[in-house]
C-alpha cells in the first residue's frame, strides 16, 4: 500500500473502518470528523431560503449574529467589490427612498469614497458579476438583521452556502474560500 494510498482511505485497494463511499467522496462516519471543503469551525449560516422570482433564484441567508450595523455593510459590500463583485452595474441605498448612486461610485471608484456611503441606510445592493461563481449577482444588506439576500442565476443552494460564508468569514483568496463551517446541532 503506497502512501496516496493510505490518505484516500484505502488499505489494500479496500475502504478502511470507520469510513463510508458516498459518490465516489470518503466519509467518516464520525460526525464531528472534518470534512472535505469544511472548515474546523462550525457555521455562521442559521438558515438558507430559496426561492424564485421570474428567471432569478432569490437567496435569503440568516446567519447566527446580531443584526450588523452600516459600517459593517459599507466596510463588506467594498470587500465584496475588491475580492469577487467585477463589473459592478448598480449600486443602490434606501431608507424611506431608494437612490441610484452607481454613477457615484463610478466617479470615486470606491465605495468608502463615495460621499453618499457617509449616511447611513437600512438597505443597500450592489449588483455585477460574480467572479467565483461565474455567475450574475446582486448581494443586499440590511442593516440592524441577521439576514442577507443573493439574487443570482445560479441555482445551487449548497455553493451559494459556501458563497455565503466564504464572504461572511472574508475568505475569498485564501485556502479556504468556498469552505461552510460544521453544523450547528441544537
Amino acid at each position: 500500500m503506497g502512501l496516496f494510498n493510505f490518505f484516500k482511505g484505502e488499505e489494500n485497494g479496500k475502504e478502511k473502518p470507520g469510513t463510508v463511499e458516498t459518490q465516489g467522496v470518503q466519509k467518516s462516519n464520525n460526525p464531528f470528523a472534518r470534512q472535505e471543503g469544511m472548515l474546523d469551525s462550525y457555521t455562521w449560516l442559521e438558515d438558507v431560503k430559496h426561492s424564485m422570482n421570474g428567471n432569478w433564484h432569490v437567496y435569503d441567508v440568516t446567519f447566527y449574529a446580531d443584526g450588523y450595523d452600516w459600517d459593517y455593510v459599507r466596510n463588506s459590500a467594498e470587500y465584496m467589490i475588491l475580492n469577487d463583485v467585477t463589473k459592478v452595474v448598480e449600486v443602490k441605498v434606501a431608507d424611506t427612498v431608494e437612490y441610484n448612486i452607481t454613477d457615484e461610485f463610478m466617479q470615486y471608484g470606491s465605495l468608502l469614497s463615495t460621499p453618499s456611503m457617509n449616511n447611513e441606510y437600512r438597505v443597500m445592493s450592489v449588483a455585477g458579476f460574480s467572479r467565483v461563481l461565474n455567475k450574475n449577482m446582486m448581494i443586499i444588506w440590511f442593516t440592524n438583521a441577521r439576514v442577507l439576500k443573493f439574487i443570482t442565476e445560479l441555482e445551487d443552494e449548497t455553493m451559494l452556502r459556501k458563497y455565503a460564508e466564504t464572504m461572511l468569514r472574508r475568505n475569498f483568496g485564501t485556502e479556504n474560500e468556498m469552505k461552510t463551517g460544521r453544523p450547528i446541532s441544537l
